[in-house]
């Protein structure tokens, strides 16, 4: 069994983007249908954990903290960044496949899934 080494950060547009960026598609030749297949996702729930990967799903982040006065209410509510975020610690084999994720992701979008550092390794004493 290959460590688990790469600790990612990735951000899409929502959820389902999210979904769509880590997933293929294919097309049945017979009925030429499309299905989406994903290695993360079945279709319900993110696979929280396999002997190659650990995913947290995270969500909206709060990037700024809201003003409160004096008595506590708020006069300026905290920023949220719409976007969604996971992380990811992986091994070789799915650092590779989510980095042509992030290409083709791209490629059709102009934004990166990944926003660590490709070669952010987790290094064990």
């Amino acid at each position: 069994m290959t460590p688990l080494n790469h600790d990612l950060c990735l951000v899409a547009a929502s959820e389902a983007a999210m979904i769509a960026a880590l997933s293929t598609v294919t097309t049945n030749e017979q009925t030429g249908e499309t299905q989406s297949n994903s290695l993360f996702h079945d279709g319900q729930n993110w696979i929280a954990a396999t002997h190659e990967w650990q995913l947290v799903p995270i969500g909206r982040l709060q990037i700024t903290q809201p003003e409160m006065d004096d008595t506590g209410n708020i006069v300026t509510p905290a920023q949220i960044d719409d976007h969604f975020h996971m992380n990811v610690l992986c091994n070789d084999r799915i650092h590779a496949i989510i980095t042509a994720f992030d290409q083709a992701h791209f490629d059709a979008t102009g934004e990166r899934l990944l926003i660590t550092p490709g070669n952010q390794l987790v290094r064990w004493a």
